[in-house]
């Protein structure tokens, strides 16, 4: 924080009076945490379990990651165009295709589903795998809108995700064709990844919650959006992911449906809310103005910034609890 505040590295805090100015790419924090605790797990993999699944899943964590987070610092630096960026952003699945398909099977296209079992989709799974760390990172990175809204969210969510592992673990499922990790190995990986999320992701709440003394920059978000879809793919834990982050899916889709197509949030030219001279945020009452998961909990009477990044972080936890339900039911299914 010290060092984005003495380089010039700010911005406005919109939603308080003042627009007082709060250092950015908190983010740049957490991926160096990732990147320290993924690489000596990694290392202690290599040397004990060189040819172990476990090893090229980290592997491919660590690339992807990197990745994610090095486009983040880019867009945080050089405003990458709205159309731009979430090509870019596919680039997360290249090295899990990579070892997935010339060194060892590190995911599983059979993806897991409540009450039914798991779907033969390998083609369409392959070819969805990039599109998702896409989707994933973007949609986290639209819900960043409120002091804490998108790290206190993530924070919830791997640790739902750490759960949810460890259930893959002591209730395996019945194992799938083709060589694939089998849902214990899958389970490991996703709570590693998750401990290793979890970690970096409540440290950034600790300073990016009401009122933030940090923002988290894309780099942050786009970083947590991409161990998001990590834990999704490699840790066999789609659908569950999926529902865990609903919000922000809401979010994303009513925002694209709204404006009619792709566009860099900072350039919208009608902003979806707008401050009182009390200080309570309300909804914005012009048409072409974007219809976000913000202005829908706005409709109703105007909310402080914190009253809204709780009724998020709630959302949030809702969503997860539906997501460990759908464990529950896919655990359920394959143990009768």
């Amino acid at each position: 924080m010290k060092y984005m505040k003495n380089k010039g590295i700010v911005g406005k805090d919109i939603h308080k009076k003042g627009l007082p100015e709060i250092p950015e790419m908190g983010g740049v924090g957490i991926l160096i945490s990732i990147t320290i605790t993924g690489t000596i797990i990694f290392i202690i993999a290599l040397i004990y379990y060189p040819t172990d699944v476990f090893t090229y899943q980290m592997l491919g964590f660590l690339i992807a990651t990197q990745i994610g987070g090095g486009i983040g610092i880019i867009d945080d630096k050089v405003r990458l165009k709205g159309k731009v960026k979430p090509i870019l952003l596919t680039l997360g699945g290249v090295p899990i295709l990579i070892i997935q398909f010339f060194i060892i099977k590190i995911c599983n296209p059979f993806p897991y589903f409540p009450l039914i079992g798991s779907f033969t989709i390998q083609i369409i799974y392959f070819i969805i795998v990039p599109i998702a760390f896409s989707v994933v990172s973007n949609a986290m990175n639209m819900l960043d809108v409120v002091n804490g809204s998108m790290s206190g969210s993530s924070t919830i969510i791997f640790i739902t995700l750490i759960i949810t592992s460890i259930f893959f673990i002591i209730f395996p499922l019945k194992d799938k064709l083709g060589g694939s990790p089998t849902s214990v190995e899958q389970g490991l990986i996703g709570l590693v990844v998750a401990a290793i999320m979890a970690g970096a992701s409540i440290i950034l709440f600790k300073y990016n919650k009401y009122p933030a003394r940090v923002f988290n920059g894309d780099v942050g978000s786009l970083t947590i959006g991409y161990g998001l879809t990590t834990i999704a793919i490699l840790g066999g834990q789609e659908f569950i992911v999926i529902i865990c982050i609903l919000p922000f899916v809401i979010n994303a889709f009513q925002m694209l449906s709204s404006i009619g197509k792709i566009v860099e949030g900072r350039k919208i030219k009608y902003r979806p809310t707008k401050i009182l001279p009390n200080g309570l945020i309300t909804a914005s009452n012009h048409h072409k103005a974007p219809l976000t998961l913000m202005r829908i909990l706005l409709a109703n009477k105007p909310k402080s910034e914190k009253r809204i990044a709780l009724d998020i972080l709630l959302l949030s936890s809702f969503s997860c609890f539906l997501g460990f339900i759908s464990l529950l039911l896919t655990i359920f299914i394959h143990i009768i």
